[in-house]
């Protein structure tokens, strides 16, 4: 393995530390092969499963002693690692015995393949990605991105190759600390038709906030029996069950049916039964309804009626406050032209963000605070205002410093 180790002055040592199918840390030298590259090797044989960190040493020049650090910074909440198999699964690469939830295969390109439980309907809804399992239970399942012209269905099985990801630069706010596969290159529908992984039967305990194996969930297709409605929030609502914990519902991945069946839900509403893809997002475990089968609702079948499930709305902005960014969601019935303008708060416009063609549905733009230099601007409060066709509505947000 090999990796780039820089200082400003020389390096005197760099040292890998492994651990081989949880055995007694052993030490690996590495040696400097010129640009600021290190590299060493570890040995290792087919299915061992391997942890590591690397320590650097500098030649102590102009300090009074050589100074050391690792990567990762805090061995004890995560490290780096791999298994060695030529059969890479979402499990493989979900699971984790570190504190940080971080994937001992994030920054790394794999091809991974499962069945589609979350599908375009739920990528169309505003949240942007897909979803699949390649078994049911803990590990199993993970969020994916692609674009809005992969038509994919629940029960698809996919082979999908992509970058692992814990973070996210553009979108930091809502995806750090969930483990995805970003920059998808290629997905290959195998099959179709298949049925989807069983969901897990949990608890409000089991996906509490603070859950010993909370993190084993994320990308997972759960149920929860015979839950309370205890509080409804701003973004999301809070329900409970016999264990007297707590959990989030989210309508990021919902339906036009299922978001319009959450909004009238209520404090001290009883549902026999909560589906849903557990995920992280904005600093929070969630279970995302996808349909109203998820909330234990059926639909009956009437023939010959065709409905636009799209109505023209424009949401509140999120976060709000906000600093640096912002996320502007919307919602129209028809292809429109779609112009979103920023003005300050005595009128004078700040930034012309879109003109564009949108197809019906729902969709985020996001808004970086800056003006049509490119320059930030000022804290205060601003109004976005929407036009899509006959459509027009505007809507206040506050950028803080």
């Amino acid at each position: 393995m090999s990796c780039v180790i820089m200082d400003n002055s020389d390096i005197a040592s760099a040292v890998i530390h492994y651990s081989v199918d949880g055995g007694t840390y052993l030490t690996a030298d590495m040696s400097g092969t010129g640009d600021s590259t290190w590299s060493g090797v570890i040995p290792i044989s087919a299915g061992n499963e391997v942890y590591y960190y690397i320590v650097a040493t500098d030649d102590g020049a102009d300090q009074a002693e050589p100074k050391s650090s690792s990567f990762p910074y805090d061995t004890d909440t995560g490290q780096l690692g791999f298994m060695v198999t030529d059969d890479l699964t979402i499990g493989i690469v979900q699971e984790t015995p570190w504190a940080s939830g971080i994937s001992r295969y994030h920054g790394c390109e794999v091809t991974l393949t499962g069945i589609v439980t979350g599908d375009t309907a739920q990528y169309n809804s505003g949240y942007g990605a897909y979803a699949f399992q390649d078994g049911a239970g803990q590990w199993n399942g993970l969020i994916f991105d692609g674009t809005d012209l992969q038509l994919l269905s629940r029960g698809d099985e996919v082979a999908v190759t992509g970058t692992i990801d814990d973070f996210d630069a553009a979108w930091h706010f809502q995806n750090d600390g969930n483990t995805r596969l970003i920059n998808v290159s290629n997905i290959d529908v195998l099959s179709t038709g298949n049925a989807e992984p069983d969901p897990s039967l949990v608890s409000c305990r089991d996906v509490s906030q603070t859950a010993g194996e909370v993190e084993s969930y994320e990308g997972v297709t759960v149920t929860l029996n015979n839950v309370t409605v205890s509080s409804v929030n701003p973004y999301d609502w809070s329900i409970t069950d016999a264990t007297g914990s707590e959990t989030l519902i989210d309508d990021d991945m919902a339906s036009m049916a299922a978001d319009n069946f959450m909004s009238t839900l209520e404090e001290g509403q009883v549902l026999e039964s909560v589906s849903g893809i557990f995920n992280f997002s904005f600093g929070t475990y969630k279970v995302q309804i996808r349909d109203l089968a998820d909330l234990g609702q059926t639909v009956g079948i009437v023939h010959d009626i065709r409905i636009n499930p799209y109505a023209y709305h424009l949401y509140d902005n999120f976060p709000n406050p906000f600093n640096p960014e912002t996320q502007i969601r919307f919602e129209i019935g028809a292809q429109e032209n779609v112009q979103i303008l920023i003005y300050d708060i005595i009128g004078r416009q700040v930034r012309y963000l879109v003109n564009e063609q949108y197809s019906p549905g729902f969709h985020v733009v996001n808004w970086d605070g800056t003006n049509e230099t490119g320059q930030p601007v000022s804290s205060g409060m601003y109004i976005y205002l929407l036009k899509a066709g006959d459509y027009m509505a505007d809507k206040k947000m506050l950028f803080v410093k």
